[in-house]
């Protein structure tokens, strides 16, 4: 389309070149229809994950700001401010998790669809969505039940799930939300639930930076704390989209042969009269 408003420019004001000009217009738009359709969903995905991007990082700033302020006045109201922001991350993550089903469930196999092009951001998605889980739940709950093991857990397993569910958004956003999907609440929720895990992992590790490194067989404790969380925070859709096989044809059984006596029609006398 690009090169036939360029004839008409080169064209100026002779008739043919116009007449030639629309022509070439009307089937450059017939025949780039379906990828102009690709391309503007193209761009909605990309603006509407871009606001996604700055309201995440507006979330995360503001609980940042808030947290280090609170935590460097040395005040009594550090607990208080934890539990607020867990609150805030509970609703957020009640209401988008009850808003209707990730897109993610379709998946089966690890079958490319539903916005995803290659297995690799199926299998990225999946592990952003379980981990988000087990770190969401982690803080939740660890605000309210003081525990020296939490701190390591929020330093060397919330904080690194918070970044890269931060950096890789676009991802899980097509994973909970879809590609066609505008800018909506659950995209809004899921962005809100990213800066608020992230803003709090940062707070906490400042504010309990010295209970961080773990000695001797603590550590055993902290890799059984890890593998039990992510396995009691498995999504109920892991297993369908590694290893379902139900979607493939079936082999057709071979008809049984004609010869064969088991299966030849029997002749049944009937009484006559």
């Amino acid at each position: 389309m690009f090169f036939a408003w360029f004839a008409f420019a080169c064209g100026g004001f002779r008739k043919r070149f116009f007449v030639v000009t629309i022509k070439v217009t009307i089937r450059a738009a017939y025949r780039s229809k379906k990828r102009d359709k690709t391309f503007s969903t193209y761009v909605i995905f990309t603006m509407t994950n871009l606001i996604y991007y700055l309201v995440g990082a507006a979330v995360a700033c503001a609980v940042i700001t808030v947290g280090l302020l609170t935590v460097l006045k040395k005040t009594n109201k550090t607990e208080l401010f934890f539990k607020i922001v867990s609150s805030l991350l509970a609703a957020a993550l009640f209401f988008r998790y009850m808003s209707g089903d990730d897109n993610i469930f379709n998946i089966k196999n690890l079958q490319t669809g539903y916005g995803f092009t290659s297995v690799g951001w199926i299998v990225l998605a999946l592990i952003q969505v379980w981990l988000a889980y087990a770190t969401e739940m982690l803080t939740i709950f660890g605000s309210f039940y003081r525990s020296k093991i939490v701190s390591p857990l929020t330093a060397f397993l919330v904080l690194p799930v918070a970044v890269i569910n931060y950096a890789f958004m676009f991802n899980h956003q097509l994973a909970i939300v879809g590609a066609n999907a505008a800018f909506g609440f659950r995209g809004l929720l899921l962005a809100v639930e990213t800066g608020l895990l992230l803003g709090y992992a940062v707070t906490y590790v400042v504010k309990y930076r010295s209970e961080v490194l773990l000695k001797g067989k603590r550590w055993l404790w902290f890799a059984l704390a890890v593998v039990s969380m992510i396995a009691a925070a498995m999504p109920s859709y892991a297993m369908q989209l590694l290893f379902n096989t139900n979607d493939r044809p079936k082999p057709v059984p071979s008809p049984v042969p004609v010869s064969d006596s088991r299966f030849a029609d029997t002749h049944v006398s009937r009484p006559q009269g």
